[in-house]
């Protein structure tokens, strides 16, 4: 006799379990993982340029439409001063002031260099340093919107612009291109944008970026000097304090914290990302596999006509004769 199930009447192959359609979050995974290949991609360069001139278009409004709030920034100023009094730091004010080209040309290092140079660098990292650049633009934009956060909740006037506080406005004096001191830009809020200084912010930002990307020592070691001629500038000119300086490196500092933080988190999920494409990836093969195996078997069944299984049963055999039992 047969050992093993019979083959009875007609046995109908079962289709496989329907695959669930993908969640909402399953969507959403997707869309996240489409939206982080696009940031991905490598930048072109008119689409930095562009985003490069909006970027610094909206941080010049931004500075200058901050609420307007002249007593704080007074008294903010003036509280700076009485710290800064015993430090003597009129005497590099007064001297700068005594020289008028040397003076005009330090107003102009202040007005022009504050935008060019950063821009100057971000480019050249597009042609020569693609693989740093969005690292680099990421610390850049958020040390400047830690800066504006300041500004605009803690506006604080410059030394220049304190009554009696024997700092002499070298913008005003020799009149250079850029200064506020008549017409409607005299009062804006701008003015009050002492505390921190971007302007070091922004040049030890050039400096630590060039060390990272630079190859030759003159290069890596060289830009520091940037900042250090950017700190005695402005407070030469009367445009920051003393204590404007650490307050601007402490928002680089802060930008790059940001920064690394959001590069972690992204790479986590960037692997969650990949797996769940990989898991999506299976389950679809998966499926495929279930179909294809229920229309081959369907396929068998129908060619051995009525009566008969296309599903192999243990106990028989595919070949000629049986396995009988003892």
């Amino acid at each position: 006799m047969l050992t093993g199930p019979g083959s009875g009447p007609d046995q109908q192959v079962q289709p496989p379990p329907a695959v669930p359609p993908p969640a909402a979050a399953s969507h959403f995974v997707m869309w996240l993982a489409t939206f982080r290949r696009a940031l991905q991609r490598p930048p072109r360069l008119w689409q930095e340029v562009v985003l490069l001139t909006l970027g610094f278009g909206l941080y010049s409004l931004i500075q200058k439409d901050v609420p307007l709030h002249a007593d704080d920034a007074y008294d903010r100023g003036r509280a700076l001063l009485n710290v800064e009094r015993g430090w003597h730091i009129e005497a590099l004010n007064h001297a700068l002031a005594r020289v008028k080209p040397l003076a005009v040309v330090a107003n102009y290092y202040y007005v022009a260099l504050h935008f060019m140079v950063p821009i100057f660098i971000l480019l050249w990292l597009i042609f020569r340093h693609i693989d740093r650049y969005r690292a680099e633009r990421r610390s850049f934009v958020l040390m400047a919107l830690i800066g504006l956060a300041v500004f605009w909740f803690f506006p604080t006037a410059p030394p220049r612009l304190i009554p009696g506080s024997g700092i002499v406005d070298t913008v005003s004096r020799f009149h250079t291109i850029g200064s506020y001191e008549s017409g409607a830009t005299k009062h804006a809020a701008d003015q009050f944008a002492s505390m921190p200084s971007l302007h070091l912010a922004f040049a030890l930002w050039c400096a630590i970026t060039m060390f990272r990307v630079g190859k030759h020592p003159v290069v890596r070691y060289g830009w520091f000097i940037y900042p250090v001629l950017t700190s005695v500038d402005v407070v030469a000119t009367g445009n920051h304090y003393v204590l404007d300086l650490p307050a601007g490196a402490a928002a680089l500092g802060l930008g790059y914290l940001i920064s690394y933080a959001s590069s972690r988190w992204a790479r986590r999920l960037d692997g969650v990302l990949t797996s769940e494409d990989v898991s999506t990836e299976r389950t679809e093969w998966s499926a495929h596999e279930r179909i294809d195996l229920t229309e081959s078997l369907s396929s068998a069944h129908a060619d051995r006509g009525p009566g008969r299984s296309g599903v192999p049963q243990p106990g028989r055999s595919e070949h000629r004769g049986f396995r009988r039992s003892p």
